[in-house]
């Protein structure tokens, strides 16, 4: 894929471009992934850090299973409400006609 980005680029160069452009090469178009830099340290996490990031995760979970108890009771109380009224429409009794 580098390669045809690259051959793209010196073809619109070579056409549009100015004179004594420098031409690009394959490289130019691939992914520096480490920034030309070696490998860094990981950074030390000191026990305030650890025990911050549990108390946010403790606490997501704490709100998740807050909102999951309300929508249960709310589910609950339409139940309940459902029950103790009878949405059945009432009819009246069908007469049979005599002949």
């Amino acid at each position: 894929m580098a390669y045809l980005c690259s051959l793209v680029t010196n073809i619109s160069i070579a056409v549009h471009g100015k004179k004594n452009t420098e031409f690009k090469s394959p490289m130019d178009f691939l992914l520096d992934w480490d920034l030309g830099k070696g490998k860094p340290e990981p950074k030390k996490q000191s026990p305030e850090d650890m025990l911050m990031i549990f108390k946010g995760i403790q606490s997501s979970q704490n709100r998740n299973l807050e909102r999951k108890k309300k929508v249960d009771e709310k589910i609950a109380a339409r139940k309940k409400q459902r029950e103790e009224k009878d949405l059945t429409i009432p009819r009246k009794p069908i007469k049979k006609e005599e002949k």
